[in-house]
């Protein structure tokens, strides 16, 4: 992985770790999400479109940001290769609900960052 998308990856998974996030709808954590990034100065677009069928809920220079409050793993994950396979993504960062093994750094060839959110409330 180039380090400039190392930096930009590490930066945007500190931010969103940094603040408690709300775990009580999707809604309000892409809300979050989004005050999150603006606060560090990370350009973003919301609801960006890879193409007519696929939207993912953040974009930032490259880093697609998905947000999920509850759901299965597997479709979970499976949502997220088929982000992974669009040129344009070139790092995926999950923030959510839905537990994933640490081990996992790759999803679909790209590189991953989970952010658990339940963890904040502990």
């Amino acid at each position: 992985m180039p380090s400039d998308l190392n930096l930009n990856l590490d930066r945007v998974t500190a931010a969103l770790r940094s603040r408690r996030m709300p775990v009580d709808t999707e809604a309000r954590l892409q809300a979050e999400i989004g005050a999150v990034l603006a606060d560090m100065g990370i350009p973003v677009t919301a609801e960006y479109r890879l193409d007519q069928r696929n939207r993912i809920d953040f974009f930032a220079d490259g880093i697609g940001i998905e947000a999920k409050i509850g759901g299965g793993r597997l479709s979970v994950w499976r949502q997220l290769e088929r982000y992974a396979a669009f040129p344009s993504i070139t790092a995926l960062v999950l923030v959510g609900t839905v537990a994933v093994p640490s081990s996992i750094s790759t999803c679909g060839g790209k590189p991953f960052r989970h952010v658990s959110v339940g963890a904040g409330w502990l």
